[in-house]
Parts: C-alpha cells; structure tokens; sequence
C-alpha cells in the first residue's frame, strides 16, 4: 500500500516538473534575428602610393579621371579617409571601414603632372586662406547664413584697356522701337558697263606662251624694292599683291604686266606681302624658271618665264 502511494507521489511531481519547464520554454522570447551588414557599395577610386611619411595617399579617381593626393579627414568618392599607414589606407562609410591597400593596376600619374589637393573647409572657421600669384592657395569659407552680397569682379586687364574709351551700354534702358530714317541719295552712281571680250575696251589677255629673260635684268629689275614700289605702286590685297600704274615700255610691261594686275603668288607660293617677295627674290639666284599668278579683270592666268 505505502510502494502504492509512493509511486503516484512521484508520477505527480513529474507532471508538475514536466508542465512547468513547458511553461518557461513558452514564455522565454525567441533570440532576434541578425541584421544583415549594410554594403558600402561600389569604392570609386584605387591607391596608386602610400606616404605615410606625410600622412598621405595617392589615389586615382575613377568617376573624375585624375589623380588625388588625401590625407586624414578627407572626402574621396563618398568615403572618409579614416587613417593612412606604412601598408593600408582605412576609408569608412556608413558606419564600415574598408582597410585598402596599393594597387599596381592603378593608373600612374604623368610625368610632370602635380595630383589634386582635396581641401575640406569649415564654413564656420574664421580662417582665410590669401591667394598666391600661381592662384588661389585656398577657398574662401562661406557662411551659410550671412545676407547676400553683390561681388565685383574685374576682367583682364588687357580686356579692360581694350574697351577704354568706349561707350557703356545699359542692358536695362529701355529698347527703341523708332525705325531709322534712311535718307536715299540725292543722285545714283551709274552702273559701270563691262566691255565685251575681244573689244577695244577689254583688259588684254593674259599671255600663255613661255618668255625667256635674262637672269642680270630680271635681278636687276627686282633688287631695289623701294624703287620698283614707286615705279609700280603696291596695294596689299587679302589674296595678293595689287599693282599700280605699269607704263608701256618698262621691262615690266615686257614681262606681260598690266595696270591693276594682282599677283597672288610666285612659283605656286602665295604673295601677301613685301616679305614673300623677298623670299622670291631670293630664289631667283639658282632657279631657271619662274612663274607668276596673276588675276587680271575676271580672267585668271599664269605668266611663265625660262631664265637664262
């Protein structure tokens, strides 16, 4: 009798241990699941060199394509460079820092290319930094909340001198719409008539046979510049050299020059100024031809002379 009451004593404190530790485990909250680390996305820039010496590093920024020299405490491609040893530079963002380390595939910076300095300026420092006459040493820092003020700034001086003396226009005067009174001429210049070809009044063509001349002549003729522009007269023209009046009989006028003839080049090279002529003459000492364009009226040609 007494093994029988022992044994249900004993079933019944198992139930009560068994219903309590079912009760804990239902009341005991369940472990948090673990938050997933937020990815810093893409690192837009390489080290190219390490200075720890100055506590610095060499980056190449991909997005600008330009080499940029950090230190501690600077803003490169949304990262913060957090530290910069002998073998690693630390650079954080949102909370996770990234420990990079030289990259020999980074692009190397041109010789004689200095890299970007990154300035990080405090609006609120009272410090400016002047300009050197290389350019500006700094930025000037800005307060965000100071009124708005008008800048002068002031052109080149060249530009300045330039515009010196010259009336100053009001953008804001109002516009005039009066029309302009044009007043027609008392008396209209008649039209000039182009003679025919071939008629007494037409220039005289151009000759296109070969003329053979004497080297002495010709050099004589051509040596004295000064000479030959009174004989002749020189206008300078955009695409020549305009002649004056070239009297019948001169050793000009036996060369194939008329009045009013343009010469636009000699042996193919152009002939804008006195220099070209010159550069010319100066050939004539070994050549043993030479040609010369020449514009007469409308008509174009070509004189050719064999020099012996």
């Amino acid at each position: 009798m007494i093994d029988v009451m022992v044994r249900r004593f004993a079933l019944a404190l198992a139930l009560c241990l068994a219903a309590g530790t079912a009760q804990a485990s239902a009341e005991a909250p369940s472990p948090a699941p673990a938050k997933a680390k937020k990815r810093v996305g893409r690192v837009p820039f390489r080290v190219v060199k390490l200075l720890p010496e100055t506590g610095q590093a060499l980056v190449f920024d991909q997005d600008r394509r330009a080499h940029v020299l950090v230190a501690e405490g600077d803003l490169v491609g949304g990262f913060l460079v957090v530290e910069v040893d002998e073998e690693n530079l630390v650079v954080s963002r949102d909370g996770r820092e990234l420990v990079l380390v030289a990259d020999p595939r980074a692009p190397q910076p041109a010789p004689g290319v200095a890299p970007e300095r990154i300035d990080v300026i405090d609006p609120y420092s009272a410090a400016v930094k002047a300009p050197t006459a290389s350019g500006p040493a700094g930025m000037t820092p800005i307060d965000p909340y100071a009124p708005a003020t008008v800048r002068e700034v002031l052109a080149p001086a060249t530009q300045r001198e330039s515009l010196r003396g010259a009336a100053v226009v009001d953008p804001y005067a109002p516009v005039r719409t009066e029309p302009t009174v044009v007043s027609a001429p008392s008396e209209a210049a008649p039209l000039k008539a182009t003679p025919a070809p071939g008629s007494s009044g037409a220039p005289e063509p151009i000759r296109g046979e070969t003329m053979t001349v004497k080297r002495a002549e010709l050099e004589a003729a051509l040596s004295d510049f000064s000479r030959l522009g009174k004989d002749i007269g020189f206008v300078k023209l955009a695409r020549g050299i305009k002649l004056g009046k070239v009297a019948s009989g001169t050793y000009f006028f036996k060369l194939g020059l008329r009045d009013a003839d343009i010469v636009t080049a000699i042996d193919g090279r152009p002939l804008r100024t006195l220099d070209d002529a010159a550069t010319a003459y100066a050939r004539l000492g070994s050549a043993r031809g030479l040609t010369v364009d020449v514009e007469r009226g409308s008509a174009r040609g070509t004189l050719r002379f064999a020099i012996k």
